[in-house]
């Protein structure tokens, strides 16, 4: 995500905002589950409830994730100096890091406009919960000898639906890249896929080129393929896809 959206250093002094709401993102520890002061707890959840203004909070303000942030913040800072833009290198100093965290927390608590941060954790937290719940659905499958294989590849592509669908819509809309972030949704479905298929060898994907060339004079509209509709095959001239392993 940060290598998305910091591609281009402008966007540190174009999008401030945006930039804090990510850093603080990156920052936030790890938790399956956490108490409301911050501490871990454990009831069975794979992870903690973000839609709870509190938690979120709570989570922001730990110590630790003041220190992560620091650390994120002296690398940003340095980075700046180093292209010759020490004003804007002045807003991403680790003593700030106490003030950028009180910024990020008024905009990810109760107010009903969500922070960048809040739809991040939204999207983590659907994809884990969803990887689990179609893990566990195909275990019980695998548990019975392969007797219900239809059931099987049918949670497998609800849960394929569900994290397209919020990597499309939920996450390419924030100011951070816009569709250049749904290649981070074929990546969560490779590590999925790797998860549950522990005994197929590990293979690396490094890249996949789909090309599709459509006929002259189509009707098929071009912003629909963005929105993740594929154009219908009498529409097609000729489709291509190269994997590089």
């Amino acid at each position: 995500m940060m290598l998305y959206h910091f591609a281009d250093p402008n966007r540190f002094a174009d999008h401030p905002v945006t930039v804090n709401e990510i850093l603080v993102y990156v920052a936030l520890p790890l938790k399956n589950q956490l108490n409301l002061d911050g501490s871990d707890t454990t009831n069975g959840d794979p992870f903690w409830d973000v839609t709870k203004p509190e938690l979120r909070q709570a989570l922001i303000a730990r110590s630790d994730t003041t220190q992560r942030l620091a650390d994120l913040l002296r690398k940003v800072h340095d980075l700046l100096e180093a292209l010759d833009m020490p004003g804007v290198a002045r807003n991403f100093d680790p003593s700030r890091a106490i003030t950028i965290k009180s910024e990020v927390h008024r905009r990810n608590g109760a107010s009903p406009t969500e922070g960048a941060l809040t739809r991040f954790l939204r999207v983590e937290s659907l994809v884990i919960n969803e990887a689990v719940k179609a893990g566990t659905k195909i275990a019980h499958f695998v548990s019975q000898a392969g007797s219900k294989p239809t059931e099987a590849v049918k949670a497998l592509a609800e849960f394929g639906e569900k994290i397209t669908d919020a990597f499309n819509h939920q996450i390419t809309d924030i100011s951070i890249g816009g569709g250049k972030l749904r290649p981070l949704g074929t990546m969560a479905m490779i590590e999925a896929a790797r998860a549950l298929g522990v005994t197929q060898p590990d293979v690396q994907a490094s890249a996949l080129l789909d090309l599709i060339f459509l006929k002259r004079g189509t009707s098929f509209n071009l912003a629909d393929f963005l929105k993740g509709q594929l154009p219908p095959d009498d529409a097609v001239a000729l489709r291509q896809r190269l994997v590089n392993l």
